[in-house]
């Protein structure tokens, strides 16, 4: 077993747009897709939509955290996540925990590309990995109206100089 620290760092210009997220994709074996997690759930959330959203303990599938929208796109974030554990049929595995501040994190059976390229759940390729996104946080969903509104400006991400977290990764 091993315990790694991972830290991710945005520096350059202050003038870069906002960003969707500040975080890391890992790709790993499809066999990896049972997920636990101490964090904010059951369902789907973010900074915009986490009002119904209860601490607490949770379990699901990559699969079942795919959020049957019309269109594929990215889902199944959540918030507040202190832990979460991906393990295998035999319960080994990995398990991400805070170092520091609370986590967002999305396991998915698709890649973000797969997502933005189907037109259609049918479109989509049968799952060969799982992915695991861990950020420090994520662009609002906004819409907050019918009409298209756009994410309010205290939901976004702004890029600022010096952006950092970490998490810690340990195999089990």
């Amino acid at each position: 077993a091993g315990l790694w620290r991972v830290t991710v760092t945005l520096s350059g210009p202050r003038a870069l747009p906002d960003l969707p997220a500040l975080g890391l994709s890992f790709r790993l074996p499809h066999a990896l897709n049972h997920v636990r997690w101490y964090g904010l759930g059951p369902e789907e959330n973010g900074i915009d939509r986490c009002a119904g959203a209860v601490l607490g303990l949770y379990e699901t599938t990559a699969e079942q955290n795919l959020t049957p929208y019309l269109k594929p796109q990215a889902c199944g974030n959540r918030m507040g996540v202190r832990w979460l554990a991906l393990t295998d049929g035999a319960g080994r595995g990995l398990r991400v925990s805070m170092d520091g501040a609370p986590l967002e994190v999305a396991v998915l059976p698709h890649s973000q590309a797969e997502l933005a390229a189907a037109l259609h759940r049918q479109a989509l390729p049968a799952p060969a990995h799982t992915w695991l996104d861990v950020a420090m946080a994520r662009y609002g969903v906004g819409g907050d109206n019918s009409w298209g509104a756009p994410v309010l400006p205290h939901y976004r991400l702004h890029a600022e100089d010096g952006m950092r977290f970490s998490f810690l990764v340990e195999l089990i």
